[in-house]
C-alpha cells in the first residue's frame, strides 16, 4: 500500500466511519410513466452518503495540495507553512460554500415528518370541544405530578398522555425536554416499532454526519497549522460529536 491509499483510508477512518454499516445509497430514478419513480434506496440514504463522501473529499484534496507544498524545495520553510495556511483557510471556506450538508439535512427533514406522521406524532387537533378539555385536563395533571411519577402516568395512559401532550406545547404538561423525548420514543415504539428504528438510525446517522464534517474541518486547520478551529459552520452535532 502506497502513501496515498495509506492516507484515504486514515481520513476514511477518521471521517465519519460509521458510514459503511448505513443502507445502501444505491438509487435510481426513473422517467417513465407519468412521474419520476424511486427505486433501489432512500433519498435521505444517498444524500447522508454523498454529505460524507464529499467531506472527506475536500480534506484528501486539501492534504494533496499541502504535500505538494512540503515537498517544493523553492519555497522556504516559512514560505512552505505560509502556502498551507492559504491552501487551509481556502478550504475550510469550501465547506461553507457546500451544498451537500444541507441538502442532507432537508432530505433527512422530510423524511422524518413523513414518519412523525405515520407514528402519529403530528396530532390533530381535538374534534369537540370536550375532547379539547380532557386533554387539558390531563396535561394539568402532569404538570401536577412530581417529575418522578410523570413517566409512570405516560405508562399506564400512554396513548391518552401521547394525545394530549403532542397536542399542545409542552410547557403546559410541565415535562422537561427530556420527558417529552421519552413521550415520543414510547408513543413510537408502540404505533410501529420498525419506523421507531428507523427513524433513531437516521436522526443518529445525520449526527454522525455532522460530527464528521467539523472533524474534516478540524483536520485541516490541523494540518495546515491555522492553530484554530473553525467549527461554527456546521453546527448541530450533538452528543459530543457523536463520540
Amino acid at each position: 500500500m502506497d502513501d496515498y491509499q495509506f492516507e484515504l483510508l486514515r481520513i476514511k477512518a477518521a471521517v465519519c466511519p460509521s458510514k459503511d454499516r448505513w443502507p445502501s445509497p444505491d438509487v435510481q430514478v426513473s422517467i417513465m410513466g407519468d412521474r419520476p419513480t424511486i427505486k433501489g434506496g432512500a433519498l435521505h440514504w444517498s444524500a447522508l452518503h454523498a454529505a460524507v463522501e464529499d467531506a472527506r473529499d475536500r480534506v484528501t484534496k486539501a492534504f494533496a495540495k499541502m504535500a505538494a507544498i512540503d515537498g517544493d524545495r523553492n519555497l522556504s520553510p516559512a514560505g512552505r507553512d505560509l502556502k498551507k495556511r492559504e491552501i487551509a483557510d481556502a478550504a475550510v471556506a469550501s465547506f461553507e460554500k457546500a451544498k451537500t450538508l444541507a441538502r442532507a439535512r432537508d432530505l433527512v427533514a422530510r423524511q422524518v415528518s413523513k414518519w412523525d406522521q405515520q407514528l402519529g406524532l403530528t396530532p390533530e387537533q381535538p374534534a369537540t370541544i370536550a375532547d379539547a378539555m380532557i386533554q387539558a385536563e390531563i396535561r394539568s395533571h402532569l404538570a401536577a405530578l412530581k417529575p418522578g411519577d410523570r413517566m409512570a402516568f405516560n405508562d399506564a395512559h400512554a396513548n391518552a398522555v401521547a394525545a394530549a401532550v403532542l397536542a399542545a406545547p409542552s410547557f403546559l404538561s410541565g415535562l422537561s425536554p427530556a420527558e417529552l423525548g421519552i413521550v415520543k420514543q414510547r408513543a413510537e415504539v408502540r404505533t410501529n416499532r420498525d419506523i421507531a428504528k428507523a427513524k433513531a438510525e437516521t436522526a443518529k446517522a445525520l449526527q454522525e454526519t455532522e460530527a464528521g464534517w467539523l472533524l474534516a474541518i478540524r483536520q485541516i486547520t490541523e494540518r495546515g497549522g491555522l492553530g484554530r478551529t473553525h467549527d461554527g459552520i456546521v453546527g448541530a452535532a450533538t452528543e459530543a460529536d457523536v463520540a
